[in-house]
């Protein structure tokens, strides 16, 4: 695996997660 697709899937599994923690803290909020 290259440095270009290791540094994406880092990103990209970052970003997947940050926005479960969000809607996750949204629906925290909701209740």
């Amino acid at each position: 695996m290259d440095l270009g697709t290791k540094v994406l899937l880092i990103s990209g599994g970052f970003f997947l997660f940050a926005l479960i923690l969000g809607l996750f803290g949204k629906k925290m909020n909701d209740d």
